[in-house]
């Protein structure tokens, strides 16, 4: 027999005059306008690497095709991922660091990518276990970077992180726009009075990179513009403190007549300076305006009077070479050396024997052909992996992988691939972030192979010939034929 249940009216009461459990929707709304104002760059600052390190454990840990239906791979489509960043961040950099911190990572090059943007991106997801393991961190986090920031205003970091070359973002089409008008104008504007505001804000933008930290400064965009290395030595040195390095820069360059200012904004695009630019656009399409410049107008403006450069830096100039002058970190020090070219090898550990061989043959060559391998730049892989091989990678001659099995199979099936730590081999383990490097390339020239050579074992020619490779690799050429291959790749100094 059941009993009915009854209800103690004065329980009841109570239960009503007492409040109910929080929302943690309308608790999100409250962090959610502050999150507003605040740039998610900030989460790669040491304040945030707290709430950026749970963030990415929360999010990367839930198991592919379980409970949730909310991976990271559904959270970088709502933050604006596209798909071949995606995939690159699944296959080229799987073992290397967590996919979350990736997406997140590529999220914060975007000028609006803020705070708010995350939590959405959850919500639609329907992650509130997530929200709710991170709402107290994040409102913490929030509150602290809030309290300096007026109610109109927009907080941003100084620098933001830089990404790997492969996910950085495409240029905006508004950007594209700017970049072809202002190919009409001359540099020297800039030393104009109406250009003074905008010379200012360059200078301020590029010096306060922190060198050697996260992002190039004004050395490279003096490498970028054609100063020579002389000019930038003394810049450096002898000018130190009287103005601002990149004012300089910017002085030597304006010298020359075909000095427009869209070769200082694509000098930025090489650089993977686009929050430079995002802070430019604005003011530098005000400028245009001054100007008076449209998509109609003909020919270069330039102004009546260029301001003189000291004659210390003209002399300098005239009797240095702008192009034998630019500074190179690796190509430099191997130009002491007597190093023809340099050349970077990639492989898999099967290839070790074959890379040291190649590696012995190309240093006998006279001229020698210096060698970049990541084991023996161990030091400086260990610091920043992938800022150090993208700087490896622009920098040298040719790119030569040694197409083994091993090679071919990691290519082929990425996914499969799992990290052993016990090989120690850098070479092994970046290998598919500059396969990815070779393909972006290839695609940014329009599909031509300008700097990829392929080096095959002889034994290993039928694996090869089987295997539907990339168009990268398929400039290949036997092991047998080392020494011709060195010649010819000598006689070609990109």
């Amino acid at each position: 027999m059941a009993y009915k249940k009854t209800n103690d009216p004065n329980m009841e009461i109570l239960r009503q005059e007492l409040p109910g459990p929080p929302s943690l929707e309308l608790s999100v709304v409250e962090i959610e306008k502050s999150g507003g104002k605040i740039h998610a760059a900030y989460l790669f600052e040491e304040e945030g690497i707290p709430v950026l390190q749970k963030m990415c454990l929360l999010i990367s840990s839930t198991p592919t095709g379980k409970t949730y239906s909310a991976t990271w791979q559904h959270f970088g489509a709502h933050l604006g991922l596209s798909r071949e960043q995606m995939q690159c961040i699944e296959y080229d950099f799987k073992g290397l660091q967590d996919p979350t911190y990736y997406v997140l990572l590529t999220f914060v090059q975007s000028v609006d990518a803020t705070m708010d943007k995350i939590l959405e991106a959850l919500m639609k997801m329907e992650r509130w276990d997530i929200i709710h393991r991170l709402f107290e961190c994040l409102k913490l986090f929030m509150n602290n970077l809030c309290r300096n920031i007026q109610d109109d205003d927009f907080s941003r970091p100084e620098c933001i992180p830089k990404v790997p070359l492969v996910l950085s973002p495409t240029i905006p089409l508004s950007i594209l726009n700017i970049n072809r008008l202002s190919s009409k104008i001359h540099t020297a504007y800039l030393f104009g009075s109406s250009g003074i505001p905008m010379l200012q804000k360059i200078c301020r933008s590029v010096g306060y990179t922190p060198a050697g930290k996260t992002y190039n400064g004004w050395q490279e965009l003096g490498l970028h513009l054609g100063l020579t290395k002389a000019q930038l030595h003394y810049i450096k040195n002898d000018l130190k403190g009287l103005q601002d390095p990149a004012y300089y820069v910017l002085w030597i360059f304006v010298q020359s007549t075909d000095a427009t200012m869209d070769k200082i904004l694509n000098a930025f695009i090489k650089m993977n300076r686009l929050d430079i630019i995002d802070r430019l656009c604005e003011p530098l399409m005000l400028f245009i305006k001054q100007l008076n410049i449209n998509s109609q107008s003909t020919g270069i403006l330039r102004p009546k009077f260029v301001l003189d450069v000291p004659s210390v830096l003209t002399s300098i100039s005239n009797s240095t070479d702008m192009n034998s002058g630019r500074i190179n970190p690796i190509a430099d020090e191997d130009k002491i050396n007597n190093y023809g070219i340099i050349v970077m090898l990639t492989f898999t550990a099967d290839g070790l024997e074959d890379a040291q061989n190649i590696s012995r043959k190309f240093r006998e060559k006279k001229p020698r052909i210096g060698v970049v391998t990541l084991q023996e730049q161990a030091k400086l892989v260990y610091c920043k992996a992938e800022e150090f091989i993208d700087d490896c990678f622009k920098q040298v001659n040719y790119v030569i992988p040694i197409l083994t099995k091993g090679y071919v199979q990691r290519i082929i099936d990425a996914n499969s691939f799992c990290y052993r730590s016990e090989e120690n081999s850098l070479d092994s383990k970046y290998l598919n972030y500059v396969y990815s490097l070779l393909r972006f390339e290839y695609v940014q020239n329009n599909c031509y192979n300008y700097r990829v050579r392929c080096l095959v074992p002889d034994v290993q020619v039928p694996t090869v010939i089987k295997s539907d490779l990339h168009p990268t690799l398929q400039a290949w050429f036997r092991m047998s034929d080392i020494n011709d291959f060195a010649d010819n790749i000598l006689l070609k100094n990109i």
